[in-house]
């Protein structure tokens, strides 16, 4: 069952599949369906990335359970040897030896340390790759409205020989610039995604860093869409 306060991956892909059938019903000659096809790979994409980090990585956490038997062993047997040497040598000895332990110790708890944070580490890879990829796209779409201006839907202006595609419908244009927003908006939920049972400090900062470069390109569009909606 569905937990209503958790924001569910396969929702969100199942949101992008319905949106590609719409752009793809409106728009099928234009990049903007290839687009919102793309959006739907990478909704699925990040639906796997999603539920493998939330997957426990049994392989790597018994190897890590056994290196840290190894370095709790070894801490036995050094403690095993200090106790010998406190028997058979003489004080100066015995100093030297525990300030040998106290080194071996503190190199071997940075070991474990490190052992400990290879599954963090290796989950923060995974999570950035994806976060990357939805940066990425965002660009990507902001790149397909950059060059739809309601100016020339609603004004006289010709185009030059070297004007970019446009759309010279009102009712269409503003339908294309909604798509763009609805990618976006599906964008940074795909990121948003990555935030659940996930406490990783970088991670969360590139969440958030998508969320705003999200939010600066909907105003964008947002702006487009209110001079196309209030022109007379």
């Amino acid at each position: 069952m569905t937990n209503p306060r958790r924001l569910d991956p396969e929702a969100v892909s199942a949101t992008a599949e319905r949106l590609y059938l719409r752009v793809q019903e409106r728009f099928p000659d234009r990049g903007i369906s290839r687009l919102a096809n793309e959006l739907v790979t990478i909704a699925e994409e990040t639906r796997a990335r999603v539920g493998d980090l939330r997957r426990p990585r049994r392989a790597l956490r018994a190897g890590i359970a056994f290196a840290a038997a190894l370095v709790l062993t070894a801490i036995v047997v050094a403690a095993t040897q200090v106790d010998s040497g406190a028997r058979v040598g003489g004080v100066n000895d015995f100093v030297g030896f525990v300030e040998s332990l106290i080194q071996d110790v503190v190199f071997l708890g940075l070991g474990a340390a490190f052992l400990f944070g290879i599954e963090g580490r290796l989950k923060r890879r995974t999570a950035l790759a994806g976060l990357h990829d939805l940066r990425s796209f965002a660009h990507v779409i902001d790149m397909h409205q950059l060059t739809k201006d309601p100016e020339f839907v609603i004004s006289d202006l010709q185009p030059t020989s070297h004007s970019p595609d446009r759309i010279d419908d009102r009712v269409l244009l503003g339908r294309y610039l909604e798509y763009c927003s609805e990618m976006l908006a599906l964008t940074s939920k795909l990121a948003a995604s990555y935030a659940f049972d996930n406490s990783d400090a970088v991670v969360l900062g590139a969440i958030r860093e998508i969320q705003e470069l999200v939010g600066l390109l909907s105003g964008k569009i947002w702006q487009k869409r209110v001079i196309l909606d209030t022109a007379s």
